[in-house]
C-alpha cells in the first residue's frame, strides 16, 4: 500500500536508462507461479504497477523492500547489507542475455526449494478443493457463461466449470475486480482488472495520457512477459461482459 508514496518521493530523482519497470519490486511480489509447462517456478508475480522509468527506481524499491524484511526478521545490519547487495547484484546479472528470469526446482536451494517441492506436490484434487475456499471468495456461477465467452476468444477450447469472485484484497488492489476461474482440466486462472500505475503521474518517463482499461491490461501482460520471459502459459488479456481483465494461472 506504499507504492504511491514511494513513487511520489523517488520517481523523479531516479536516474539511468529508461526501461519498462516492474514498479513495485518487493519481497511479497515474488512467489510460486506455474511455468510454461505447468511446473512451479519462483518469479515476480505482480505487474500491476509496471511503467516506463529510470531503471534505478526498481533497484531502490527492491533494496528498501528487502532491507525492511531483514529488519522485520531481526537480522543483523551485516546480514541485511548482504541481502540488499545480493538483490542489487542479481538485478545487474539479470541484464545479461543468458540470465534466468525464474527459479525452477533444478536451480533452487534451501527454503525456495522446499517451497517449490511443496507446490510440485499439489495434486489436481488439491487445486479443486482450494478453489473457492476462504472467507473472501464467493461462488459466482452466474458468471460462467460470460467468462466462457471471453476465454473462448483468448484460449479456444478451454472449458470453464466454475467461477468465484474474490472480495478481499490488499491495499494496492482495492477497487479491482478479481475472479477465480476453474477449468475442466483443474487449472485455476485469476482474472483481474487493471488501473493506471502510480508511476503514471510521478515519473517524467511515463505517459500521462488517459488510457483505456484494455490498454492498462495489455501493459500488465507485456510487463509479465518481459520480466518473467513468458513464464506463465496463460498470461493474456481477455474481455468479460465488456470489462477488460488480465489473465494469469494460479
Amino acid at each position: 500500500g506504499t507504492v504511491e508514496i514511494f513513487a511520489a518521493r523517488h520517481a523523479r530523482s531516479s536516474t539511468g536508462a529508461t526501461v519498462l519497470l516492474n514498479g513495485d519490486v518487493h519481497p511479497m511480489n515474488f512467489g510460486v507461479v506455474r511455468g510454461k509447462g505447468g511446473d512451479p517456478v519462483v518469479a515476480l508475480n505482480d505487474f500491476d504497477e509496471a511503467a516506463r522509468g529510470a531503471f534505478s527506481y526498481d533497484v531502490k524499491r527492491g533494496a528498501v523492500g528487502f532491507a525492511l524484511l531483514c529488519d522485520e526478521q531481526k537480522l543483523s545490519k551485516s546480514d541485511r547489507d548482504d541481502v540488499v547487495a545480493a538483490f542489487v547484484d542479481a538485478y545487474v546479472d539479470a541484464g545479461s542475455q543468458n540470465a534466468k528470469a525464474v527459479v525452477d526446482l533444478q536451480h533452487a536451494h534451501g527454503a525456495v526449494k522446499r517451497e517449490l517441492d511443496r507446490a510440485a506436490g499439489r495434486t489436481k484434487k488439491d487445486v479443486v478443493e482450494e478453489f473457492g475456499a476462504g472467507k473472501d471468495v464467493v461462488a459466482a456461477p452466474h458468471l460462467i457463461g460470460d467468462v466462457q465467452r471471453g476465454l473462448d476468444k483468448t484460449f479456444p477450447g478451454v472449458v470453464v466449470t466454475g467461477v468465484a469472485e474474490r472480495t478481499g484484497a490488499g491495499i494496492g488492489s482495492l477497487g479491482a475486480q478479481r475472479l477465480l476461474v476453474l477449468l475442466e482440466n483443474d487449472v485455476v486462472l485469476e482474472l483481474k482488472t487493471a488501473s493506471s500505475p502510480a508511476l503514471s503521474s510521478s515519473s517524467p518517463s511515463s505517459s500521462r495520457l488517459t488510457s483505456t482499461p484494455q490498454q492498462e491490461a495489455a501493459r500488465v501482460v507485456k510487463a509479465a512477459a518481459q520480466q518473467t520471459r513468458g513464464a506463465d502459459r496463460f498470461s493474456a488479456t481477455t474481455t468479460v461482459a465488456g470489462t477488460a481483465f488480465v489473465v494469469r494461472e494460479r
